[in-house]
């Protein structure tokens, strides 16, 4: 009989605390619905150091009051990043006042420099708060990035994207040269038969020129719409390379970007060290779109087209004298190789 008696005050016992925690528990889940706050702020705010077309991952943490939920949230990047992936939310631990939560925003850069990462949106659902509107915005602004460019060991080592969707036309068709050459000649023994005059010389435009016309017929193209940036930006790496191997005997063509500067780094080059730096960021940049698979902005390809006629224009030959004494230069290198 005491047993039975025992027995039924610890189960009466367990049964009223169990009820008592439920109670509890329901009251702190109310609190919390009704008042609870719901914070959030950047983990490790500060700068973060990456290459030039790496992911990186900032993290926001916060807490989230029980009967919130968070319902959308949202990146409005700046110029020179962009959201490479969906924005995760993570459960991290589990308290009397809500859940701690962490939200994790993968970015990737295509500028170099100190570039904005942009401002995180929280759309965040409160139907049983009291104190304010059910449905709360906070946003949050992330850190600056430090984007630092590619060594140049590591270009040749990005991920083959897909192929461009335009195909790429040629810079030159050789026959089409052939048969304007035999037209001029053509033409230009006619006319001093026909007319007795002393026969013109057909000029060739120097590669300045040339590579003027194109950036000029290219920027044209671009602006229009009729082909794609990423198209827009492999014919004026072409563009460039035709140029320089034209204007200096190099190899350009021939080679990759790692393969150009290595050959040029213990050689004299009639570049300045602001050209040659110019160089090696359009290059890589170029290499991006071509094989990191890096969307283009209107705005940069502008301004490197305008950065390739600048180079151009310096590097074009004023005088004869000048045209010698890069042609001398380029015989010395020629040598040293």
């Amino acid at each position: 009989m005491k047993r039975k008696h025992l027995t039924l005050i610890i189960f009466s016992t367990l049964a009223i605390i169990f009820a008592a925690a439920l109670i509890a528990g329901l009251m702190l889940y109310v609190k919390a619905a009704r008042y609870g706050q719901v914070s959030l702020q950047v983990v490790d705010n500060h700068n973060h150091t990456s290459s030039l077309g790496s992911t990186v991952l900032l993290n926001v943490a916060g807490l989230l009051p029980w009967g919130q939920n968070i319902v959308q949230s949202d990146l409005s990047p700046t110029a020179g990043t962009t959201l490479c992936g969906n924005i995760a939310v993570h459960t991290q631990k589990i308290t009397w006042q809500g859940k701690k939560i962490q939200l994790t925003i993968p970015l990737k850069s295509y500028r170099t420099g100190t570039l904005k990462s942009g401002e995180l949106s929280v759309t965040v659902e409160r139907a049983f708060f009291r104190n304010g509107p059910h449905k709360l915005t906070i946003n949050v602004p992330l850190p600056e990035l430090e984007v630092t460019a590619l060594n140049i060991q590591d270009r040749n080592q990005l991920p083959l994207a897909d192929q461009l969707s335009s195909q790429q036309k040629p810079t030159y068709h050789y026959w089409v040269i052939a048969v304007a050459a035999v037209l001029i000649i053509v033409g230009s023994i006619a006319f001093i038969l026909l007319k007795n005059r002393r026969k013109n010389v057909q000029i060739e435009l120097p590669p300045w020129e040339i590579a003027r016309q194109h950036l000029s017929e290219l920027r044209h193209t671009a602006n229009s719409g009729k082909q794609p940036l990423s198209w827009c930006v492999a014919k004026l790496t072409d563009v460039v390379r035709d140029y320089l191997s034209r204007r200096f005997q190099w190899p350009v063509n021939q080679q990759t970007t790692a393969e150009f500067f290595a050959s040029l780094r213990h050689k004299k080059t009639p570049l300045t060290t602001q050209q040659m730096r110019y160089l090696e960021e359009f290059l890589t940049s170029a290499d991006l779109v071509k094989f990191a698979n890096i969307r283009p902005d209107q705005n940069d390809f502008s301004l490197a087209v305008d950065r390739a006629e600048e180079l151009v224009r310096e590097t074009a030959a004023d005088t004869e004298q000048n045209t010698a004494d890069i042609s001398e230069q380029t015989g010395n290198r020629q040598e040293d190789v």
